[in-house]
């Protein structure tokens, strides 16, 4: 049986890129842009009733869900290459951009009822629905805000089915899209904190970094960086679309990803990387693609994962490769690197069909306590602009006081806190007993048959 996993895409960023997201996974499967499947591989159609909707016959559509509160965007993806492929009805407008205003409003309750309403619909359709996969942003009004009281509710509705997120979040290098932007990132925060299984981290900067200094793009545009952050995602959603042994459904990368319930914050990448529209036919050594893994000049996020504590590693690689010239090259690097440069509980896997546009490819997924310094800087550009109250006003006349940017705040140092505490943490008897109580608890987390 495959388990469907429905994608809901917010706000300008959440479309723009689940856009691109969507049009790479489904050449990686085979799907032209009238929605027929023309691939070379049995691989290709194996598991592809989790992220497509056969509507007949090897015609298929994404099961994807678009929300915003600007009609131009989702005109745009409409109308894209691959626009035919999503359902028109599954396109939720909030108009008189009243969804910008967030969870604070008289209408936002209407707004957030109306698109559950699709949620429900595309549910109901699904044969065994394991959860959602959310794309948006922190920093910006309609994917941060709207977005923040859609996954509260969806929570409530679906409290066994795992949601996941990749999530943008903002930079300091690059300007913000939305001038109360570091607002908008610390309430949104708290909600992943309290509502989100898994959470997938991207941050602008690192797409930028990348863009500048590791593909030499002279001047990047977001299309460039949108183009990236696709490539790392359909990365990480291998395992969940092909057939294979490591991480094969949301369920299962909770189990091996996150031990503890809060610490749900993974980096990931994908090396190597290529520009808009062009392919690398060269077929990489395994030995360099292994090294590469640690290098966060191909994370999705600016912090080393190697300057904390690996709470738990695992790697996809894509391509012509066996598990066993892959366990032989790992041994032979681990016994000429610095030690503990490659984490000693590090889970690999394989997956014969490559990235689009290379002939192979490796895809780390690390969940380390480094990740905590996103959460910092948070607090740093929120605290910042929160000391002289600036655009406060803004927030306090939609009906939101000062208690709740301090209830966010205590939040999110509560969570850096408790990063802090397992990073110098030893990998003794005590620790691993309690990531074995956590992992057994999510085990035995019951499915009911509701939908």
């Amino acid at each position: 049986m495959q388990r469907e996993i429905i994608t809901v895409q917010i706000g300008r960023c959440g479309n723009r890129v689940g856009t691109k997201f969507w049009e790479i996974i489904a050449n990686e499967h085979g799907i032209e842009p009238d929605g027929f499947y023309r691939g070379d591989s049995p691989l290709q159609l194996e598991r592809i009733g989790v992220y497509f909707d056969e509507m007949r016959r090897q015609k298929y559509r994404f099961r994807a869900i678009l929300i915003d509160s600007e009609s131009k965007i989702l005109d745009a993806v409409y109308f894209s290459p691959y626009g035919d492929l999503f359902e028109l009805d599954n396109f939720w407008f909030c108009k008189n951009n009243k969804c910008t205003k967030g969870h604070y409003t008289e209408s936002e309750e209407m707004d957030v009822e109306m698109a559950m309403d699709i949620i429900r619909r595309e549910a109901e359709i699904s044969d065994e629905l394991q959860g959602f996969q959310l794309i948006y942003s922190l920093g910006g009004s309609t994917g941060s805000r709207f977005g923040s009281s859609l996954i509260t509710k969806m929570r409530e509705e679906y409290p066994n089915r795992i949601l996941s997120s990749f999530s943008m979040f903002p930079t300091t290098k690059i300007s913000y899209a939305f001038v109360a932007e570091p607002y908008n990132a610390l309430l949104s925060a708290q909600h992943l904190i309290e509502n989100v299984d898994e959470t997938f981290c991207i941050e602008n900067e690192a797409l930028r970094n990348i863009s500048l200094h590791t593909l030499k793009i002279t001047r990047p545009t977001y299309y460039d960086f949108n183009h990236i952050a696709s490539m790392a995602m359909s990365g990480a959603t291998s395992s969940f679309r092909f057939p294979g042994q490591l991480n094969a459904d949301l369920h299962e990368l909770a189990v091996s990803m996150i031990p503890l319930p809060k610490l749900h914050f993974l980096m990931f990448g994908c090396t190597p990387l290529t520009i808009c529209n062009t392919v690398k036919l060269k077929l990489f050594k395994t030995s360099d693609l292994i090294q590469q893994l640690f290098d966060e000049r191909y994370m999705m996020t600016t912090y080393n994962p190697r300057n904390g504590r690996y709470l738990a590693a695992s790697a996809m690689f894509r391509g012509p490769i066996s598990m066993h010239d892959l366990e032989t090259q790992i041994s032979n690097i681990r016994m000429t690197i610095t030690p503990g440069y490659i984490p000693k509980n590090i889970k690999l896997g394989t997956c014969d069909i490559p990235t689009r546009g290379t002939k192979n490819t490796a895809v780390p997924l690390f969940n380390t306590t480094s990740i905590q310094k996103i959460f910092t800087t948070i607090r740093l550009k929120y605290k910042a602009m929160f000391q002289h109250k600036t655009f406060f006003h803004w927030y306090k006349s939609e009906g939101i006081e000062e208690a709740e940017f301090m209830e966010a705040d205590n939040t999110i140092k509560d969570l850096i806190t408790e990063y802090k505490q397992y990073e110098g943490v030893p990998d003794d008897e005590d620790w691993n007993d309690e990531v074995d109580d956590r992992m057994q608890a999510i085990n035995n987390m019951e499915q009911p048959d509701q939908k």
